[in-house]
């Protein structure tokens, strides 16, 4: 519990993840484009306390706040990992390469063929994005 006078905030901010040719994940016409909702969870605290930075917390959270969606992917960028939906069907992880490289995929657009992903939730405290179908 936090003591008299500490503050916590938490904001909610919705976007829509709208991209454009000049974006660098834009993939072109006639295929699928990161056309992906995004919800970023801010949380500011004035206090000893931290809010959870665990995984299993944070996927409690995206799946309570958008019931009835999974949580079916997602990017520790602290830990440097991710859970790859191109590893699960024995491809090489195109995630982790060069933006330059040929054969770099965004994450996002991974998630949005392979695992059907509708909304991205981001936690900027953790540094973790949870990806929901």
């Amino acid at each position: 519990m936090a003591g008299n006078g500490d503050t916590l905030t938490l904001t909610l901010s919705l976007g829509e993840r709208g991209l454009s040719p000049q974006s660098p994940v834009y993939v072109g016409v006639g295929t699928l484009g990161t056309g992906m909702d995004r919800a970023t969870l801010n949380i500011d605290t004035e206090s000893a306390f931290r809010a959870s930075e665990i995984l299993g917390d944070l996927k409690i959270v995206a799946e309570t706040l958008y019931f009835p969606m999974r949580v079916v992917g997602f990017w520790d960028e602290v830990a440097d990992s991710h859970m790859c939906p191109e590893t699960e069907i024995a491809r090489p992880c195109p995630h982790k390469l060069a933006t330059n490289d040929p054969s770099f995929v965004p994450i996002e657009l991974s998630m949005e063929r392979l695992k059907q992903a509708v909304i991205e939730v981001v936690f900027p405290h953790a540094k973790v994005r949870m990806f929901l179908s």
